[in-house]
């Protein structure tokens, strides 16, 4: 369904494009012409989240791929995807995945 709504696909392509950008429902909105709560509920019905939510997930998939498959420093990819730090970065992806980045890119080896 967010394919058929153009103003949710030109809020996933603003994600996709620039994931470290600091991102508010209010800069997305404006930027596709709609309110932050109109924002939130398309984009809701559409996907089944909220985009912040859909953000951070976007930022963590895109962070573990540039740890499996890249040699850059924690912070260097944190940084990159808007996290803080590598260590703010390490917490999100062992919460959401059960992974250490160390067993991340120990998958490479494998």
């Amino acid at each position: 369904r967010a394919i058929h709504d153009k103003r949710i696909r030109q809020a996933l392509s603003l994600i996709h494009d620039s994931p470290g950008k600091d991102w508010t429902l209010e800069d997305l909105g404006n930027q596709v012409g709609m309110s932050k709560a109109t924002l939130v509920r398309h984009f809701q019905d559409a996907l089944g989240m909220a985009p912040i939510a859909y953000l951070n997930h976007w930022r963590r998939l895109k962070a573990y791929n540039a740890i499996r498959y890249t040699n850059d420093s924690m912070d260097k990819i944190a940084l990159s995807f808007g996290f803080t730090s590598g260590r703010t970065l390490s917490r999100a992806l062992v919460r959401e995945l059960g992974m250490t980045p160390a067993e991340i890119r120990q998958k490479r080896k494998d």
